[in-house]
């Protein structure tokens, strides 16, 4: 188990430092804004939500991932310098998930649409993104667990080695001493979740509005706040509570009482709740202005129109109506003539 270099290259010319966690970070969001342009389109919504919930939620995902974690973590920081420079680390998801969840709230106000709707787009990618960010911790040599000291454990991924951890006494320095590899059993837990989210979303499974975000909040609550208690540089809330682990309770206790009232209500209303609708958040063709749309409507109608009159002229034909025989035309003119003649 080889110790990683946390720099992935130096811009050429500078002494600028690339960290492969800033690469998998980017990386990360490129696959979840690109998971969510497929979930909008198959939930028949405008092409660019994806791109604009992007805009809406990260940066506030990234502010608030920082903030959760200085905030837990205030006499480590001095100034406001140490502060915002997140180049030495320290961003938390679920302070990302509560920042990027408020981008989503304030994008569905400007659109006057359920917010839930958009957040069942953002749900599988997000997982995806944490299952690739997860690994910049590999590389940063943090959200390990406990130290391993069984010679037959120390093999990755099971075990990696730290050079520096946070337990008093420990000496990671020694070949055969190693700790839990957490952050790749997040990972892989997160891939799982993904996949479970894009099979819901691709076979349309859910029948309510919001389902496949609260599939996701109740999985990654309960497999984080697992794997949170064998982590060793978990955030404290006191000496005996895991900030993370009370959090994911809370949240795990909150979508399974959504879930049992929701049903509650729906068996004495006699319908669904919040039904998931495809049509709600759909344009026809959201390159066209009105105008456009209106003008080919009308040209609908039109054509529509003249096809009905030609049916019907056919129909006539069918069932003989106005449709004269020679003997009819012949009788017709005789009676003009008599008339004539009468004049």
């Amino acid at each position: 188990m080889n110790l990683p270099d946390r720099i992935a290259f130096t811009i050429p010319g500078t002494e600028f430092a690339v960290y492969w966690y800033a690469i998998l970070i980017t990386l990360g969001i490129i696959a979840a804004v690109v998971i969510a342009g497929l979930c909008a389109k198959i939930r028949r919504m405008p092409k660019d939500t994806a791109i604009d919930l992007c805009l809406a939620a990260v940066p506030l995902g990234l502010i608030f991932a920082r903030l959760y974690y200085v905030l837990f973590e205030l006499e480590s920081f001095t100034t406001f310098a140490d502060i915002i420079n997140v180049r030495s680390g320290g961003l938390a998801i679920p302070g990302g998930i509560i920042g990027g969840f408020l981008g989503v709230c304030i994008y569905s106000l400007i659109k006057k649409k359920r917010v839930m709707g958009y957040a069942d787009i953002i749900a599988p990618g997000l997982a995806l993104a944490q299952a690739i960010g997860r690994w910049g911790n590999f590389f940063n040599q943090e959200a390990y667990g406990v130290a391993v000291t069984n010679p037959k454990l120390l093999f990755f991924p099971f075990a990696v080695r730290i050079e520096n951890c946070a337990l008093d006494g420990c000496e990671c320095t020694v070949a055969q001493h190693g700790h839990l590899a957490t952050f790749f059993y997040e990972s892989m837990f997160c891939l799982i979740i993904f996949a479970v989210l894009m099979f819901l979303t691709v076979r349309k499974k859910m029948k309510h509005n919001g389902d496949i975000f609260l599939v996701y909040a109740l999985l990654y609550s309960l497999g984080r706040g697992v794997i949170e208690g064998f982590r060793t540089d978990s955030l404290m809330l006191g000496e005996h509570i895991r900030v993370t682990q009370l959090l994911c309770a809370v949240i795990f206790v909150t979508v399974v009482l959504i879930i049992v009232i929701r049903a509650i209500l729906e068996k004495r209303a006699g319908h669904v709740l919040c039904a998931m609708d495809y049509d709600e958040y759909y344009i026809p063709d959201d390159s066209k202005n009105v105008e456009e749309v209106t003008a080919e409507e009308d040209l609908e109608h039109s054509d529509s129109d003249d096809d009905e009159d030609e049916t019907e002229f056919f129909e006539d034909v069918e069932d003989g109506d106005g449709v004269h025989t020679d003997s009819e035309i012949e009788n017709e003119d005789s009676t003009v003539t008599d008339t004539d003649s009468q004049d």
